[in-house]
């Protein structure tokens, strides 16, 4: 069993799938309008391999998005699908408890670059992708923010 720091408990994986997609949506965006790629060609994949274009964009996507996770995480604490989702990526190594670049460019890669790999962990008990292993790494939210939290929402 993992540690997360007191007052946070993992983040489910539909929320963490919500997160995910924004920040797909975001950086497939950006890239798709910087390539000239349409959209329904990243959701497809295979007609990016029809041209060096879309090669070249897939490509990009998976380096600018570990990069733009890389860089927010270890900045802010979580990207901008995170945060509209209230997550946040923190340490669960006691010994170490900030995760730090290396640590936050480890789990990024896994999550762009190896993204099938990376997602036969979210099955696991504790919700924590390859990436988020490697990185001895937890995504968080506040126990309040669950939709599903059964205690009143009033004043304490």
């Amino acid at each position: 069993e993992i540690k997360v720091p007191q007052g946070w408990v993992l983040a489910p994986p539909g929320r963490r799938i919500f997160a995910a997609l924004l920040d797909a949506w975001l950086v497939v965006g950006v890239v798709g309008v910087a390539f000239g790629v349409p959209f329904g060609d990243f959701v497809l994949v295979l007609p990016l391999f029809e041209s060096a274009r879309g090669v070249g964009a897939l490509g990009t996507v998976m380096v600018g998005g570990a990069v733009y996770g890389t860089a927010s995480e270890w900045m802010l604490g979580c990207t901008l699908g995170k945060a509209a989702a209230r997550l946040r990526v923190v340490s669960v190594d006691p010994s170490r408890p900030t995760l730090g670049l290396m640590r936050c460019g480890a789990r990024n890669v896994f999550r762009w670059a190896l993204a099938p790999w990376a997602l036969l962990g979210l099955g696991a008990r504790d919700f924590r992708h390859r990436g988020d292993v490697v990185a001895s790494a937890a995504v968080v939210m506040r126990p309040g923010d669950a939709a599903d939290d059964p205690r009143p929402r009033g004043r304490d």
